[in-house]
């Protein structure tokens, strides 16, 4: 006869079951299996929600500040911290692409511990730190005047000056702490002279809030950053033949009569950059 024999589990026992065969690795252990790169891990009390990677140029050293939270977390959100210490630099554009996608991908880990933990990152939302008035004109009136005129108030920018003797304007998108993105224009530096008039100031604030409204797209494998669409509103604006006229005759004039090494010499950037705005 064969006998049964039924154990009965009890809470202890399923508690010992569930426990982790293997502690978690550590920061050191994970840091001991790095190639190629020598990383150490500093326990910042100062930090609560944020961590930052401190790179030796010329070497392959790095040093990962981290909050006190992060000591006690899993070990996939510890090998999360390592690997986005150790993410490379690579010049060509297609890997800069995957390199800060991986990237985003582990700061996501790790902020959804400290959000679970009770840490949330702080929003620091970015804010307008340069001087937007210069020798004539004030950019947030003409990006507002223009903004109400023709986007019904819709377009939000942070605006600057370039320096005092670039040529280029440009929009940039950029992101905050958070990660969400927002606009900034740069005027050249040559629209802030005394002599440039209005329509041209316009024109070129016009144009590069266009870069907002119709943003670049992919086609055809290619970025496309001035589609029909975008020339097309461009030029039904009411200046944009004497503009264009303008800045190919009268421009280049301006730009040889603006005081270029001298100020700098002179004065010193931080003067020069008084001086010119």
């Amino acid at each position: 006869m064969i006998h049964h024999n039924h154990t009965t589990l009890t809470s202890s026992t399923v508690e010992q079951l569930s426990l982790d065969l293997f502690p978690p690795c550590s920061f050191d252990e994970l840091c001991a299996q790095c190639t190629g790169i020598t990383l150490t891990v500093h326990i910042n009390p100062r930090l609560k929600s944020n961590w930052y990677v401190k790179i030796h140029r010329g070497q392959p050293v790095r040093e990962l500040h981290i909050p006190q939270i992060l000591d006690d977390a899993p070990e996939a959100v510890k090998r999360a911290a390592v690997n986005w210490a150790t993410l490379p630099s690579p010049r060509l554009p297609h890997l800069k692409k995957e390199v800060k996608c991986r990237q985003r991908h582990y700061e996501a880990q790790i902020r959804s511990f400290l959000n679970d933990r009770g840490a949330a990152t702080r929003r620091r939302p970015p804010v307008q730190k340069w001087p937007t008035i210069g020798r004539h004109y004030d950019l947030r009136e003409v990006f507002d005047s223009l903004n109400d005129t023709f986007f019904r108030g819709t377009l939000r920018s942070f605006l600057r000056w370039g320096s005092p003797t670039s040529r280029t304007s440009f929009q940039a998108t950029r992101h905050d702490s958070d990660g969400q993105p927002y606009h900034c224009i740069t005027i050249a530096g040559m629209y802030n002279h005394p002599e440039v008039p209005r329509f041209a100031i316009d024109t070129i604030m016009f144009h590069e809030m266009l870069h907002i409204h119709i943003p670049p797209r992919r086609e055809n494998g290619r970025n496309v950053y001035h589609g029909p669409d975008f020339k097309k509103m461009e030029q039904s604006f009411p200046h944009y033949a004497q503009w264009h006229r303008w800045e190919k005759t009268v421009l280049p004039y301006l730009s040889r009569r603006y005081p270029r090494k001298q100020p700098l010499r002179q004065f010193g950037k931080a003067a020069a950059r008084l001086l010119f705005h």
